[in-house]
């Protein structure tokens, strides 16, 4: 079940303590890795931490409109958003 990895990931980047790349290895460390068995790419980890399906918010690539899913969250709206100012580089990495 790899539920449990994505929440690890969101956590863990959250955390401000982890950079993308040792993310990924510490995710591979952890027994994350692609659906062919390879490790996570970096591509592959920046689509995960964008993708705000796991605070169930489902968005429409096409059109960009967003709705709620019906699923339930991985992780609450607030880790999402943290994760993205981190990345947008509005909160500072320790």
């Amino acid at each position: 079940m790899r539920a449990h990895h994505i929440r690890d990931a969101y956590e863990l980047y959250g955390s401000g303590q982890y950079s993308q790349r040792a993310l990924l290895v510490e995710l591979h460390k952890r027994g994350l890795r692609a659906c062919d068995g390879r490790p996570l790419s970096t591509s592959s980890l920046e689509g995960i931490l964008a993708n705000p399906f796991y605070c169930g918010i489902i968005k429409i690539k096409r059109t960009g409109e967003t709705y709620q899913g019906c699923h339930e969250p991985l992780i609450p709206i607030s880790l999402f958003d943290r994760v993205q100012d981190i990345k947008a580089g509005k909160r500072s990495r320790k």
